[in-house]
């Protein structure tokens, strides 16, 4: 977790927030990571939208950025899947779509983890390649 916690730029107060990150949905525990991810997506929005507001070019921001496609890339270039609990339907094999919600769960790990602080997520955010 220590190696993981480097590349993300921020050491957790809590470990078990970030060990419930890095579970999927349908991995014991069955609800997974699935709240955190909800909280991280939007979180992640939020941190986005805030940069945008002075560009007004929020739409094009949000579609680039915080698709799934995109933050499974970033997941994938950060090498979360070293870190990432396997789902058994799927053997091992971590997907673009497990990919992209466990950042999404990372993020709104960080943002619990640091007391709601946008700069911890933000920084979080810049490490995986996200703002980019």
């Amino acid at each position: 977790m220590e190696e993981l916690q480097d590349r993300l730029g921020y050491h957790f107060n809590s470990t078990p927030l970030l060990e419930e990150a890095l579970h999927p949905a349908g991995t014991r525990p069955l609800q997974g990571n699935k709240r955190l991810a909800l909280v991280g997506d939007s979180v992640l929005s939020t941190s986005l939208l805030d940069e945008w507001y002075d560009t007004e070019d929020g739409d094009h921001i949000l579609r680039k950025n915080a698709c799934n496609k995109h933050l499974s890339c970033k997941g994938e270039a950060c090498e979360l899947d070293d870190f990432i609990t396997g789902q058994p339907a799927q053997k091992g094999e971590i997907t673009n779509g497990t990919r992209a919600t466990t950042v999404e769960a990372i993020l709104g790990a960080v943002w619990i983890d640091s007391g709601k602080n946008i700069h911890a997520v933000d920084r979080v955010k810049a490490n995986l390649g996200i703002d980019r």
